[in-house]
């Protein structure tokens, strides 16, 4: 069921497209029947999400620092 035009899902809801998406992967993920295949793809989805995490953070960071000043 999709929401109407406008709407904001709430953050991990079922609604949340980001929810959807990881759940896609999720499901991805446990398909594959190769034990230490699935493991690589499941660090690599850790280390990017890390990696975006991380750059998320310092920008805000620098920004904030930037207004500090």
């Amino acid at each position: 069921m999709r929401s109407p035009p406008g709407a904001l899902a709430a953050a991990g809801s079922l609604n949340d497209p980001r929810m959807r998406e990881a759940m896609q992967l999720i499901e991805a993920f446990l398909a594959i029947e190769d034990a230490s295949a699935r493991a690589a793809l499941v660090a690599l989805s850790e280390s990017l999400v890390t990696h975006d995490w991380v750059r998320r953070v310092a920008t805000t960071l620098s920004g904030y620092s930037a207004t500090r000043q």
